[in-house]
């Protein structure tokens, strides 16, 4: 009869829950057929379903900018929670810490700001902008900027 409604997709009804906390949780792309994915469930693709335990291919590179301190501890618990067993993507790697700006002259900033010249896409965690205590506390050549 008319005045049953038809039944909703998984999708459509996937899509209809408020989010999920978390990181990238309850993400969806508006208009879009292959738009369900988070964390600890299954991806809904073009009508098929994708098993919770493979990975997404990601087809570029990412530049990854790791920082000082907290952020360094941090961001390790991100990727090994949130971001390595659910995508697989190709890393380039530049660490902005103040040891080793210090050590390649800021060189590794540059090489990075290059690197996403060239992959279009980066992360990058917290960096200290050094004052004249940090520049004692490190042994640093100069301040270095962030």
């Amino acid at each position: 009869p008319a005045s049953v409604a038809a039944p909703r997709s998984s999708l459509a009804a996937a899509s209809a829950r408020p989010p999920t906390p978390g990181l990238l949780a309850g993400w969806a792309a508006p208009g879009a057929v292959a738009a369900r994915w988070s964390v600890g469930q299954p991806a809904v693709r073009m009508g098929s379903v994708r098993a919770a335990s493979s990975k997404i291919r990601v087809a570029k590179p990412v530049v990854e900018m790791d920082g000082d301190e907290m952020t360094r501890v941090i961001w390790t618990m991100i990727k090994q929670k949130l971001i390595h067993p659910h995508l697989d993507l190709d890393i380039e790697y530049f660490d902005l810490g103040l040891p080793n700006r210090n050590k390649t002259n800021d060189q590794v900033t540059v090489d990075a700001a290059e690197a996403i010249k060239k992959f279009n896409v980066g992360i990058k965690c917290a960096t200290i902008t050094p004052d004249e205590a940090r520049v004692k506390e490190f042994g640093l050549k100069k301040m270095w900027r962030s």
